[in-house]
């Protein structure tokens, strides 16, 4: 789904969900004198006939599902380059405004879904599109001098491994 589609099936859960109210039996003052009116026919609740609510009532809470893209059917994910491949350990990488470090990544076949692994240790990943990830370097791995294993994940599929070097 592209994120136009996206914004558009939000911007419809946020409507639909603004406009479920409950039922209100018998409210003379909002022009319901005898009847019910259920805008929303799963919702149950009813307000008291002799005490008109204060406050309308809460929309009901709308669940808005948000499909990953679909990994390609019979393709490898494959972790091709990662930059910087090298650091001093102590100095940050790629500075970024927040004063955090961050690596880019050049893959194939990446969905929405990949996240980049360092150690063992699976890191919030920006997908950028099939062939661009990101992410925020933890502090720690610049810290100190070694060599960090790095790959990709998703799902089942799991990329080759390519290694980020921290030199003392």
């Amino acid at each position: 789904m592209s994120d136009r589609t996206l914004a558009a099936v939000a911007a419809v859960a946020l409507t639909v969900s603004a406009s479920c109210r409950p039922a209100e039996r018998g409210n003379p003052e909002r022009g319901n004198a005898g009847g019910n009116v259920t805008p929303a026919p799963a919702v149950s609740r009813a307000v008291s006939p002799a005490v008109p609510p204060a406050v309308p009532p809460a929309a009901s809470p709308v669940t808005v599902i948000v499909l990953p893209t679909a990994a390609p059917a019979g393709r490898e994910l494959r972790l091709t380059r990662l930059f910087p491949d090298a650091a001093k350990a102590g100095e940050k990488v790629n500075p970024q405004p927040d004063g955090q470090s961050a690596m880019g990544f050049v893959a194939q076949n990446a969905t929405t879904t990949t996240v980049v692994q360092i150690d063992g240790k699976r890191l919030p990943t920006v997908f950028g599109g099939p062939e661009a990830l990101s992410i925020t370097v933890p502090a720690d791995l610049l810290e100190r001098p070694g060599k960090h294993v790095v790959k990709l994940v998703d799902g089942a599929r799991v990329s080759n491994e390519l290694t980020f070097t921290v030199s003392p």
